[in-house]
């Protein structure tokens, strides 16, 4: 009763359970949207209606019905299946996915198995009819009906049709649309005959593979171009703007196989591999490309291929040579600047078809060989030719490419590109893949004519190199790249940086070592990073010109070293044997400069400018000026900062070890601006000690017994220029100076500016004491010094000498040194007469009184002129003249003039005067004037005389000019003119 209850229900509620039950399935698969009405379920007809799934219904039918005998259905009988009206939607313009919200029922799951076709106990007939496919494209919905017929149990005895035939773009159809496909357990045809203008797609062609007698046998021909939909484009479906493509086939090939011929698809696949070396194939593929991204750029190509298949050997080559053009570059901003300078606007090339062909051997190991030639030219002019081949065994999983070996070859002319041109670069390189080593070869690099221009300021920095050659090995893998440079040279032609370096004659470069290693870009890191560097350049010699003024300067024996590693940091040495400055003739020798710093590529700071260093600087100065004649010495320095802000302290110091100067201060590298802090030490002058002879030989003549130097300035550079201002200090107790005793000399001299000193009114020179022969005392000089209209000039204040209390000076003036023709003249006050006479070796003469007056004195070039030279008493006095010359001249005048000669030997003068000449290129004249009497002789008669004294006055004058000598000659030494 139960049963009969039961059966009775199920009967009665068959379609609500056969609704449940299929709404249960869709459920448990998880088809979104998913709608159906269940309509008949009975003994012989299952029947369902208006099925829809997907959020915009993607998929839909109107009506489906299965017909079969349920008796016989499971003895291998038929089972009808009618379709009506199927829809499915697809979506081709890559911004949904194809099936839309049902393309997750097609995603393989985690541990998802392959899905294989079981043997049904029945036998389905397919029948599809009024369906239709919908492709939603960038023209818009387009609309194909399709039809369908499969028959079979299995895949033995599958067999059918599938067409789509006709359709729509919105309410335009096409010319020409038909696609359709015949297949059976052991062949499959496929035609198609498309021309479409409003999708831009045309073409005709048929293809089949089928199995005959011999084996597998197939043939295509026929083509197809147009538009390619952005859905198969995938992550760079947004930067294309437009795809189109033409492919054209013409091929035949068959797999002979030996035994038996298989009849079916499912039991020929064994067979067929197995015969592989049987098989044999022609097929010649042309693709016709032409790409516009959104960015400008746009691509063209035609790849005219030809595959061949001898048994296991398979040919690939080309129909004809291989052409492509590439345009639009400058306007793609994401491209690198320097790829637009490289080649313009665009690009275009070929490979050859005589010269580049791939071989594969599907034997044992599977090896292969590859050879590619071409060139290419760029819109500006560059050309290129490129060259390759490579060999090896095709591998498995990360053994693809195990074996690997290959040779190539980049070739580029007429190159430009940010400022560098240059007329050939060759770039070869071999290689082979170490397995699981990576990739290990050698190369070598070649540049001829090359020329870098770079703008700095206003100005353009040029580098023209004649050569360059560098070779070495390299080793590629998953984390690092080595670099080694086994051998290199460059022919340096010429350098101008201007207003700091010109270089014209030949440089040779050598490059001794050169080893570096870069980690390379990883999941955790995303930009390759220098893990250590050790790198070693030498130059024979060197000759520039340096700064504004093209200072001559020639280098030798230099070395450039690099080396460090991203744990110890990176350090830079320069060394130079020698270098000579002809043109202010100081040589330097075994000069070493040391930069470190401890940044990593990972630590770098932004702002390069902000990266710390030290610096060390050191070396030994020679003076090549033999008039002047300074003292070796060496220098030393070092520095810690950063680019914006080093802080330095250098000194300079003799050989024998007195220190001259220290340095300290701050300086921004970058800008070259910065404040020094400059001291000359307190230098102690002792007998048996440093003595000035120590600085320059030309000092010999100055012995010192007790004195010192010293000196201090502020110096503040401002972008490049020094200026400041300072003091230099000379105390001298005791010394001998040109044999002549000096004592309590004292030297108070400060300067304004660097580059162009001046020495402001106020310099002082004294001296306490100066045996000359005659007592000379309290020396002084109150000068200044400074450049007028860029030539020197001495204002002479206070130059002054007493003499026997006496004083002899020099009018206060203004003096240019470098004049040929001087005026100077000299005051003396109180001078004594006794001592007058004694300077002008007149022995012979002797008296009392004072004399006073100015000598005016003329200077052209080494002569000296007097005229107008006065000097006069200003009272009474004695005159003693015993002088036999002056006798034997008055002898011959008789009776008086005996009387004369008597009284002149102690005669007693009212008047006494000195009148002095000499001429250009002549003999001086001093003219002896008196007038008075002697008491002994005629009764004190007064006399008036004037007497011609033949004398020389080289003794006076040096005298005179001691003032101007001194200042003119320390003027002279300071701004290094004469």
């Amino acid at each position: 009763m139960t049963l009969f209850l039961l059966g009775s229900a199920l009967i009665f509620y068959r379609i609500p359970i056969a609704q449940y039950l299929v709404e249960y399935v869709a459920q448990q698969t998880r088809i979104p949207n998913f709608k159906i009405k269940v309509t008949n379920v009975s003994y012989d007809t299952f029947a369902l209606e208006d099925l829809t799934a997907g959020d915009a219904a993607e998929f839909s039918l109107e009506s489906l019905q299965l017909n079969f005998d349920l008796f016989d259905l499971w003895r291998g009988g038929v089972l009808k299946v009618n379709i009506d009206r199927l829809k499915l939607s697809l979506d081709v313009t890559g911004k949904r996915p194809l099936l839309g919200s049902l393309d997750i029922l097609f995603s393989d799951g985690e541990g998802a198995e392959p899905t294989v076709l079981s043997v049904l106990p029945f036998r389905p007939e397919l029948h599809l009819t009024n369906s239709e496919v919908n492709i939603k494209g960038e023209q818009g919905l387009i609309y194909l009906p399709l039809a369908a017929e499969i028959i079979g149990t299995s895949e033995d005895d599958v067999q059918g049709w599938l067409s789509f035939e006709g359709g729509k773009l919105g309410d335009r159809e096409p010319e020409e649309f038909y696609l359709g496909a015949i297949f059976s357990s052991s062949d499959l045809q496929l035609d198609w005959d498309v021309n479409w203008r409003e999708l831009g797609f045309e073409g005709e062609g048929a293809a089949s593979l089928f199995l005959d007698g011999p084996g597998l046998s197939w043939n295509v021909f026929g083509g197809i171009k147009g538009s390619v939909p952005a859905v198969f484009l995938g992550d760079h479906a947004a930067d294309v703007k437009m795809l189109e493509g033409e492919v054209k086939l013409d091929g035949v090939g068959e797999i002979n196989i030996v035994d038996k011929s298989p009849k079916k698809w499912r039991t020929a696949i064994g067979p067929l591999l197995e015969n592989l070396n049987r098989s044999t194939a022609d097929l010649s593929l042309e693709i016709q490309t032409r790409a516009l991204l959104h960015s400008g750029v746009s691509l063209e190509s035609n790849l005219p291929l030809r595959i061949k298949q001898a048994g296991l050997d398979t040919h690939l080559g080309f129909n004809r040579d291989v052409r492509y053009e590439i345009s639009g570059l400058q306007g793609d901003q994401s491209l690198p600047s320097e790829l637009g300078d490289l080649l313009g606007n665009g690009v275009s090339g070929q490979f050859f078809k005589d010269q580049s062909e791939l071989s594969l051997q599907l034997s044992a190991g599977r090896p292969y060989s590859l050879k590619l030639n071409g060139k290419a030219k760029g819109q500006e002019g560059i050309d290129l030719s490129y060259q390759g081949d490579v060999s090896g065994e095709v591998g498995l999983g990360e053994n693809l490419l195990n074996g690997l070996q290959g040779n190539f070859e980049l070739t580029a002319s007429e190159i430009t590109m940010s400022g560098v041109k240059a007329d050939k670069a060759q770039l070869q390189l071999n290689t082979i893949h170490n397995g699981s080593n990576g990739w290990v070869g050698k190369w070598q690099g070649e540049v001829k004519g090359a020329r870098v221009e770079q703008k700095n300021n206003g100005t353009i920095n040029v580098l023209k190199v004649s050569s360059g050659l560098l070779d070495g090995a390299y080793q590629l893998d998953s984390n690092s790249l080595m670099v080694e440079a086994r051998k290199g040279n460059a022919l340096l032609s010429s350098l101008s940086l201007p207003g700091q370096m010109e270089i014209s004659s030949a440089v040779s470069l050598l490059v001794q070592k050169f080893n570096t290693t870069l980690l390379l870009p990883s999941p955790t890191v995303e930009a390759a990073s220098l893990k250590k560097i050790d790198t070693k350049i030498t130059v024979k010699d060197l000759s520039a010109q340096l700064g504004k003024a093209n200072k001559r300067i020639s280098l030798a024996a230099i070395e450039l070293e690099l080396n460090g590693n991203d744990k110890a940091g990176w350090r830079m040495k320069s060394t130079i044997g020698e270098a000579l400055i002809p043109d202010v003739k100081i040589r330097m020798e075994n000069f070493s400069s040391i930069i470190t710093t401890p940044f990593t590529p990972q630590g770098t700071p932004d702002d390069f400018g902000e990266m710390p260093f030290e610096v060390t600087v050191s070396g030994h100065l020679k003076s090549e000026d033999h008039d002047l004649a300074l003292p070796a010495g060496k220098f030393s320095a070092n520095g810690k900062g950063t680019l914006q802000e080093l802080k330095l302290q250098a000194e300079f110091s003799l050989l024998k070890g007195a220190t001259l100067l220290s340095i300290g201060g701050q300086l921004d590298p970058e800008d070259l601006n910065g404040t020094f802090d400059v001291v000359i030490p307190k230098i102690l002058f002792l007998e048996g000690g440093v003595q000035p002879a120590t600085f320059s030989p030309l000092l010999s003549d100055v012995k010192v017994q007790n004195g010192t130097f010293s000196g201090h300035a502020e110096v503040i550079l401002a972008k490049g220029v020094p200026d400041g201002h300072g003091y230099i200090n000379v105390d001298i107790n005791d010394a001998v100076i040109s044999d002549l005793p000096v004592k309590d000399l004292a030297g108070r001299f400060f300067f304004q500016g660097i580059t162009e000193p001046a020495l402001p009114p106020g310099q002082s020179l004294k001296i306490g004491n100066l045996d000359a022969g005659v007592p000379i005392t309290d020396i002084e000089l109150l000068f200044g010094a400074f450049l007028e209209k860029g030539e020197p000039v001495i204002e002479l204040r206070t130059a002054g000498v007493n003499i026997t209390g006496g004083l002899i000076s020099l009018k206060p003036d203004k003096f240019f040194v470098l004049e040929e023709d001087q005026s100077i003249e000299v005051l003396v006050d109180k001078l004594d007469v006794k001592e007058l006479f004694a300077l002008i070796g007149r022995e012979d003469l002797s008296g009392t009184g004072m004399l006073s007056g100015q000598v005016p004195i003329r200077i052209v070039g080494d002569q000296v002129i007097i005229k107008g030279g006065h000097l006069a008493t200003g009272g009474p006095g004695i005159l003693q003249i015993r002088s036999q010359v002056i006798a034997d001249a008055l002898a011959s005048g008789g009776e008086q003039v005996e009387l004369l000669v008597k009284a002149l030997q102690n005669f007693s003068y009212t008047e006494l005067t000195l009148d002095i000449e000499k001429p250009i290129n002549g003999a001086a004249q001093v003219k002896l004037g008196i007038s008075g009497a002697n008491k002994d002789v005629l009764d004190g008669h007064p006399f008036r005389l004037n007497i011609n004294l033949e004398t020389r006055v080289e003794p006076l004058l040096e005298v005179f000019l001691q003032g101007q000598k001194i200042s003119q000659g320390l003027v002279s030494g300071f701004i290094k003119k004469r």
